[in-house]
């Protein structure tokens, strides 16, 4: 209905997904449970407002996203890692009751490639180097992995690393990976895609030389030849000029 269009504002994050698609391929939009919106149902042991809680819905780059090798199609990820630099204050509504003042900070890690930063799920203690009035560190960075259901975990597998601490490992929710891929053309054998501006780059290319051979014509002398026996004209204008003499018999 309109009305979940309208609070989840679909219109607004369909848009950015597919402005993510443009520069690379593929976007992807999350589901996830948001429990601080809603109806207020009253107050927690710290004094917190409590609400009924709804769905919520977030938009990941592939920047931020690593999916399973392995899978030509997306219906074959087995397993999808995400990765976003959040707030102090974000955390504590998704987490409720978790001190997150007490996770320990290290910059070293400030500058690590997501890649690396993810193989290190279970070690990973990271901040941006952004404190507030306490000078307490607000911005970490938010691992979450998501496993399809399997043998092992037949409703899958969600697991949450903040800092150094393994906050959440449960079911999946909706027993599937909570993510929804946009994307815009096709590889084959592959989850990745190509982009709109990938496919025009050849043509590009060309453009660019052919522009760049015509502002070296422009900056060369004319050539010019006339008749040995004469008819050459008495002025030449203004610009450069090789010329040369020919017969026409020859």
């Amino acid at each position: 209905p309109i009305s979940d269009w309208e609070k989840n504002k679909l219109f607004t994050r369909i848009k950015e997904a597919w402005e993510w698609v443009k520069s690379c391929g593929v976007s992807y939009i999350q589901t996830f449970w948001n429990p601080t919106v809603g109806t207020p149902v009253g107050f927690g042991t710290q004094g917190q407002q409590l609400y009924t809680g709804d769905i919520g819905l977030r938009v990941r780059s592939s920047f931020e996203t690593i999916t399973d090798p392995l899978a030509r199609t997306f219906e074959e990820c087995r397993w999808i890692i995400g990765g976003s630099i959040v707030a102090i204050e974000e955390l504590e509504e998704r987490f409720p009751g978790i001190d997150f003042t007490q996770l320990k900070a290290d910059d070293s890690f400030t500058a690590t490639p997501m890649p690396m930063l993810l193989a290190q799920l279970n070690t990973t203690t990271t901040n941006f180097g952004l404190s507030d009035e306490k000078n307490q560190k607000r911005n970490y960075i938010l691992l979450e992995y998501w496993d399809k259901p399997s043998a092992n975990y037949p409703h899958g597998r969600y697991v949450v690393v903040v800092g150094n601490v393994v906050i959440k490992d449960t079911e999946l929710e909706i027993d599937e990976i909570p993510l929804v891929r946009f994307y815009d053309i096709p590889l084959a054998g592959t989850l990745f895609c190509d982009t709109p501006a990938t496919e025009m780059r050849p043509l590009q290319e060309h453009l660019n030389r052919i522009l760049s051979l015509s502002l070296e014509r422009l900056q060369m002398p004319d050539i010019i030849a006339f008749p040995h026996t004469g008819g050459w004209p008495t002025t030449f204008g203004t610009r450069s000029l090789i010329i040369g003499k020919y017969h026409p018999q020859a």
